[in-house]
């Protein structure tokens, strides 16, 4: 007497399954494709936050580039020659597919305390109108736009000049 019982294995019939792989199947393929779909949006997300860095740095090149043109002596004589001592100047700079609009602005904002200079002898005071040298401080201010975006940068930079003292006088020999 063989004691077969002990050893019989649990077969699944075909009247059982009714479609259970192909369940599993679509379960397994719908995940895969949610995880996609994300990914994909995730990857749209990093090419606009990359595409908004690239414009940003767009601007801020083009502000400094605006800083380095108007902070010339000729720049500051005609802001000078101004009635308000203010000056504006507006450059268009053709950049891809847009242009980089920025405007430049000197002002004039009055005498100022001296800093003290290496080599250059002046009144221990430093004031302004005290001995021969007085100094006056130009600010610049300088702001770029990149048109179609939102991309916009700001920058400033004080300029001071040294200019004869209102009570100077020249000694004669």
């Amino acid at each position: 007497m063989t004691n077969n019982h002990k050893y019989k294995m649990n077969v699944v019939s075909k009247a059982g399954q009714n479609g259970s792989a192909l369940l599993w199947g679509l379960v397994i393929l719908l995940t895969l494709t949610v995880i996609g779909v994300a990914a994909a949006r995730m990857g749209i997300t990093d090419i606009r936050i990359a595409g908004n860095q690239i414009f940003g740095v767009m601007t801020y090149q083009s502000s400094e580039s605006v800083l380095e043109r108007i902070s010339t002596l000729f720049h500051i004589k005609e802001t000078t020659d101004e009635a308000d001592m203010i000056n504006s100047w507006d450059f268009v700079d053709a950049v891809n597919e847009g242009a980089t609009n920025s405007t430049g602005t000197i002002r004039m904002a009055g005498s100022i305390q001296c800093a003290p200079q290496e080599g250059f002898a002046m009144s221990a005071e430093m004031t302004p109108g005290v001995g021969s040298v007085s100094c006056l401080l130009y600010t610049m201010d300088s702001r770029a736009t990149l048109s179609g975006t939102g991309a916009r940068s700001n920058h400033s930079q004080g300029v001071m000049k040294y200019v004869p003292a209102s009570g100077a006088a020249a000694s004669g020999g």
